[in-house]
């Protein structure tokens, strides 16, 4: 499914950093708003993790993505991943630093 395909009440969005601290509360936070969420992270996969398992405990499905967000190549296979597991993107939050 491309973009143009996905439905307008598919709600899927990625925050990069989101395996501790701000990002995770953003991730949740989505969630609990009715969004699917994808967790992104580069070294803490149990954060990650524990992040996924709130989101998933809020109904909303979760898909976990391990990239460095300052190599540009896993960013593009994180996008690919995003795009092939969820339809499509609808948002994005920057957040890792």
């Amino acid at each position: 499914m491309d973009r143009t395909e996905m439905k307008t009440e598919e709600k899927v969005a990625l925050v990069t950093g989101s395996s501790k601290g701000v990002g995770r509360g953003i991730a949740v936070g989505l969630a609990e708003a009715g969004w699917d969420v994808g967790v992104n992270y580069n070294r803490d996969e149990a954060g990650a993790e524990a992040t996924a398992a709130t989101i998933r405990r809020t109904g909303r499905r979760c898909f976990i993505l391990q990239a460095d967000v300052g190599d540009s190549r896993q960013v593009t296979a994180m996008f690919e991943q995003i795009e092939t597991q969820a339809g499509g993107l609808s948002l994005l939050v920057n957040n890792a630093g």
